[in-house]
């Protein structure tokens, strides 16, 4: 296709790119060249192609992505996907694409919609809604207003459908859950069969497959692996750690072969909305400080900061060997002993009552405690493996000192 061919294209403002083939605005080519009469002369080539060329993204060879059940699983049949995306994503597996027939519009496979209209280095993100009245360009460049329902564009972009489906139906009936595994392509029939009752999802034969766009999933379980290292062994008087990681290891399998972690990790990753994520060695390493298959597993950071209580609460009354329990203090004053705790949802910690004892204290420190995580076992029974609820249940608090 030559510009010949493009009858009625404003040259001033648009150009074809030779390499991709669309045509863009002017700005996104590089100016090569000004002639006599001070014209820009233009690339024949727009940026990304340019860049693209340059550096070729290298495609990960063990990527992995979400099932509809949020299991991880390895993709196959990877789509190249040039992503200049700068916002905070809601896990490691999600990934922008720009939306066909677009300049400043991208999705995720979570629905989400972003956009760079106002500046081309900044990212809004929309609020997901159910459709999105997006700029869309002609061939001939002209722009359009259009209208789109956002499962009609998660189809577009991450559903195959080799039957020229127009039906699209969410899986788990929730209309606000545009994860693309949480839509399917289905026939007309089956879609009204589905919408009067007539029908359950499970009674059609689902062949859904999809579009899968490299994610960071691997680079990230790659930091989660230096964060823990870097605790464990370059700890010294300019790092910020906590005592609670003193004596630290990890296992000589994933320290000899860090793969075997970032293995371990993808395979136990699960998503929580709006929750960070982290590897935790405390509940099941029953008082042991190394990082290893048996004795860690992911859980929230609310949760990992309810089982992380590891420091010592003593006082220059006390001796080393008379260091106080978890979670008691002294009060110098009156020279009795109160458990402290920070209830779950609360920032202040709440002072218990004083005792005469640091025994009697702990004691109602332990009560109390244990009583906290139950309630946020309870709270996140449906979004965590059973085996981390099972292992929360049983929790037992115990007045050991980390030293």
């Amino acid at each position: 296709m030559s510009r010949k061919d493009l009858t009625g294209l404003d040259t001033s403002k648009y150009r074809y790119c030779s390499e991709c083939g669309k045509i863009l605005p002017l700005c996104h080519f590089e100016v090569s060249s000004i002639n006599k009469n001070k014209t820009k002369i233009y690339n024949q080539i727009c940026k990304r192609c340019e860049k693209n060329r340059q550096l070729k993204p290298k495609m990960p060879t063990k990527m992995k992505v979400l099932d509809e059940n949020n299991n991880v699983q390895f993709a196959e049949d990877i789509e190249e996907n040039d992503n200049p995306i700068n916002v905070k994503l809601i896990n490691v597996f999600e990934t922008f694409v720009q939306i066909e027939g677009t300049y400043n519009y991208w999705i995720s496979n979570y629905g989400r919609v972003v956009n760079n209209l106002r500046n081309p280095f900044k990212y809004h993100v929309h609020s997901v809604a159910n459709h999105y009245t997006m700029n869309f360009f002609d061939i001939d460049g002209s722009a359009n207003m259009e209208d789109h329902y956002t499962k009609n564009l998660m189809g577009k972009m991450f559903l195959k459908n080799p039957n020229n489906y127009t039906k699209i139906w969410f899986i788990d009936g929730d209309k606000n859950n545009f994860y693309y595994k949480n839509l399917v392509y289905v026939s007309s029939k089956d879609y009204d069969d589905l919408m009067y009752g007539r029908k359950d999802i499970d009674d059609i034969e689902i062949k859904q497959e999809y579009y899968e766009y490299p994610n960071k999933a691997r680079s990230k379980a790659y930091a989660v692996y230096q964060g823990i290292y870097n605790r464990c062994y370059k700890r010294d008087k300019y790092t910020n750690y906590h005592d609670c990681y003193d004596g630290a290891t990890i296992c000589k399998e994933w320290l000899e072969n860090p793969e075997l972690f970032i293995d371990w990790y993808l395979e136990n990753y699960y998503p929580i909305k709006d929750e960070i994520m982290v590897v935790d060695k405390d509940l099941f390493g029953n008082g042991s400080k190394e990082y290893s298959p048996d004795n860690c597993c992911i859980v929230p950071v609310t949760i990992n900061a309810m089982l992380t209580n590891c420091k010592k609460h003593d006082n220059s009354a006390h001796t080393t060997a008379a260091d106080l329990p978890l979670g008691v203090r002294y009060n110098p004053d009156t020279h009795m002993y109160y458990g402290e705790i920070t209830p779950f949802g609360h920032d202040e910690p709440a002072k218990l009552e004083e005792w005469n004892t640091p025994e009697e204290a702990f004691e109602e420190y332990r009560i109390i405690k244990k009583a906290d995580i139950t309630v946020m076992a309870v709270k996140y029974k449906n979004y965590i493996p059973q085996r981390v609820f099972d292992a929360l249940m049983r929790y037992e608090v115990k007045p050991y000192i980390e030293k």
